[in-house]
């Protein structure tokens, strides 16, 4: 419900609009929102448009509208995944860069923006994709989570530094606890 979106927008210091306009995370929908998945990406916009008016609290906000996130495939902002002025660039926005340049195919730009972004050496971002991979599974995303995986593999097999490929096979280390 885009009640309880305002509330989250707010409780992170954001404009409830925010997290449209300036994260790209969530579309707009009147009424009834169609099942995740069940939509083409196109239809988003003309939803948006709809959607986005009655986000502003008209009279329709009240009566059902609903906010829904949106699907890696959706995110296209030229910024995703990376920095902007006084906002580094969260993790999931740099996964889902990481999904669109793999799913284009150019390896090198991979690697570059792996290299740039310091994700070779990133201890949460194995665990993050891994995590995507079993939410992936669990929604049904065959092509999501066969994209995701492609990518673990190229990470763990094309690591510039051997040191890191541990991070990729559940060989974490902690520091030892205190009295042990």
């Amino acid at each position: 419900p885009a009640g309880a979106c305002i509330l989250y927008a707010q409780s992170c210091d954001l404009r409830d609009r925010d997290l449209a306009d300036r994260y790209d995370l969530v579309t707009f929908v009147s009424g009834k929102s169609p099942a995740f998945g069940d939509e083409d990406d196109d239809e988003d916009e003309d939803e948006l448009e709809e959607g986005y008016e009655d986000w502003e609290g008209t009279a329709d906000a009240k009566s059902g509208s609903k906010v829904r996130l949106k699907q890696w495939t959706q995110r296209r902002a030229k910024t995703l995944g990376f920095d902007v002025p006084g906002r580094p660039a969260p993790l999931i926005d740099q996964v889902h860069r990481l999904m669109h340049l793999w799913r284009e195919g150019d390896v090198r730009r991979v690697d570059a923006y792996l290299e740039e972004r310091g994700l070779w050496s990133n201890q949460v971002f194995p665990r993050l994709l891994q995590a995507l991979v079993e939410l992936a599974r669990r929604d049904g995303q065959a092509d999501e989570c066969a994209l995701l995986e492609s990518i673990m593999n190229h990470i763990r097999t094309a690591s510039p530094r051997p040191a890191r490929q541990g991070l990729y096979q559940g060989e974490f280390s902690f520091p030892p606890r205190e009295g042990a």
